[in-house]
């Protein structure tokens, strides 16, 4: 018999700032998001606002794409 299958989800903090916890690892979730799964903890994250669902590749754009003669720093 194998093994059910569960739910992640790709989250960062809701705000910028915002210190949200992993409780599996005891470190702060990265700005830039990381996939947890989606049991009471993040849920509950969730409902509450503290965080917020994004796509992989949302949650890891580190910069702004930079416009053509526009300075990049």
């Amino acid at each position: 018999m194998s093994t059910p299958a569960f739910q992640t989800a790709f989250v960062r903090p809701a705000r910028q700032g915002l210190r949200v916890v992993d409780p599996e690892t005891h470190q702060p979730l990265p700005a830039d998001g990381a996939e947890v799964p989606l049991n009471s903890y993040w849920r509950r994250k969730l409902k509450a606002g503290e965080v917020k669902e994004v796509r992989a590749q949302e949650g890891r754009a580190k910069s702004r794409p930079v416009a053509l003669g526009e300075d990049a720093s």
